[in-house]
């Protein structure tokens, strides 16, 4: 009886001890929960008064827009300039056009928050994302080219050790778009292919690729050109054709092609050159200089190429003897060449010669130099071409070696002769008793267009 009522007893203190225990973890559950939800609404206000006062800071930083001085203001409303504010609220990035300034950084604490993936895209590309969203999604890499119908998009990707042509094909009226891919041979280990240019001819996709390989001992061989045509109608490729240059091996092979210009051409430019000290050697491999060993360019041959017929044959051009430091645009039958020509630093110079060709008589149709003295500015950058016009950033000078430019001012002149089109000027957008210190602490050196 004694025996039952001890065991009876335990059992019931057993009870009450497991009821407490139950009871003792659901309080600290609950203390527990509590504490994390406190903390999540201070580190979400923490976060949101960031945000806050962040964009708070990003209004106070200064406006700017380009102001037309002179001509038709419709072209300065396609420019946009790219660069900095490097002012009293630190480095900046910003683009600057004439309906104001966007700071491209977006606030850097906003950014760590609420924009973690957001991306930067040229003015170009901006454009056609705003026009063809759909279409655009993933397409970053590659080449774009259009006519009033069709937009097409390319990529060259290895796969299993080929070389994968991949091309989307967008029909702009219907939004509709089809894609096609195809194997352009193969890709070797330490093999370079990449596409030199892409044009539409018609019905036909011309995509150049070039491709050369380099060897563990910094040996570079000839590079290899082809032209692929793909027929757009029906969906295929239909040509194959290799353009072998009549030259001795040992050479680099640069390529002028439109480089900007809304018509297609039936063309491009090549340009076959040979460095000082290149060693020939019977595979067609070529030394590469180290970038401090910089060798000097001795001979250029050029060529031109006729997307209709595949035919090439060599081009009579007069080859600047600062070679090095000239870019080549052609647009339809003309090709206008442009090269630094007075105190050079880089791609940037006090003075420019320009010179036209006409690429069916293989004749120089023009010839003028610009300084950058009669545009009221330092010097000028290499310019934009699209349409047969160029577009040259003027920067102003620089105030006790600091980063910033006194003036930015922009010039559009047209390609065959220099005629004036347009000029235009970074202003402020704030008091005029600011406007010098704030303009002296912008760097807007790159020009973009949005079409």
């Amino acid at each position: 009886m004694l025996d039952d009522i001890r065991i009876g007893g335990r059992w019931g203190d057993m009870a009450e001890l497991k009821a407490d225990y139950r009871q003792s973890v659901r309080l600290k559950r609950k203390r527990i929960f509590s504490y994390a939800w406190v903390g999540l609404l201070a580190a979400f206000s923490i976060a949101a008064l960031a945000v806050y006062y962040g964009y708070a800071s990003d209004e106070r930083l200064p406006g700017f827009h380009l102001e037309t001085m002179e001509g038709d203001a419709t072209i300065g409303s396609a420019i946009q300039l790219d660069g900095s504010y490097v002012g009293r609220k630190g480095n900046r990035t910003m683009t600057v056009d004439a309906e104001g300034t966007n700071y491209t950084d977006a606030n850097r604490v906003g950014r760590l928050f609420i924009l973690p993936f957001s991306k930067t895209y040229s003015a170009a590309t901006a454009a056609l994302i705003k026009e063809h969203r759909t279409f655009m999604r993933g397409k970053e890499y590659g080449t774009f080219e259009q006519t009033d119908d069709l937009l097409l998009y390319v990529e060259v990707v290895p796969k299993k050790g080929e070389a994968i042509v991949k091309l989307s094909v967008l029909n702009k009226k219907t939004e509709k778009a089809v894609e096609y891919s195809w194997a352009a041979g193969t890709w070797k280990p330490r093999e370079n292919v990449g596409l030199a240019d892409l044009q539409i001819e018609g019905k036909h996709a011309h995509f150049l690729l070039e491709r050369y390989g380099t060897t563990q001992s910094n040996m570079q061989s000839d590079p290899q050109l082809f032209d692929y045509v793909f027929d757009l109608t029906a969906g295929q490729l239909i040509d194959t054709r290799e353009i072998k240059l009549p030259v001795q091996a040992g050479f680099h092979l640069s390529v002028a092609n439109d480089r900007g210009t809304s018509i297609n051409l039936l063309h491009v430019v090549l340009f076959a050159s040979r460095e000082a000290g290149a060693g020939k050697e019977a595979g067609g491999d070529q030394s590469t200089p180290a970038a401090s060993e910089k060798a000097q360019i001795i001979e250029y041959e050029p060529f031109i190429y006729d997307y209709a017929d595949g035919r090439l044959q060599p081009l009579a051009l007069t080859i600047p003897v600062n070679m090095e430091h000239t870019n080549n645009y052609v647009d339809g039958d003309k090709m206008y060449s442009v090269t630094i020509s007075g105190n050079s630093t880089g791609w940037r110079g006090e003075s420019f010669d320009i010179t036209e060709t006409d690429l069916r008589t293989q004749s120089e149709t023009a010839a003028y130099t610009l300084l950058a003295s009669e545009l009221g500015g330092k010097e000028l950058l290499m310019p934009r071409f699209m349409d047969g016009k160029f577009y040259f950033v003027v920067p102003g000078a620089q105030v006790n070696g600091a980063m910033g430019r006194v003036s930015t001012k922009v010039t559009v002149i047209e390609a065959a002769s220099g005629k004036s089109l347009y000029q235009g000027q970074v202003a402020y957008d704030g008091p005029s008793s600011e406007a010098t210190a704030e303009l002296k602490d912008t760097v807007l050196l790159n020009l973009e267009l949005r079409s």
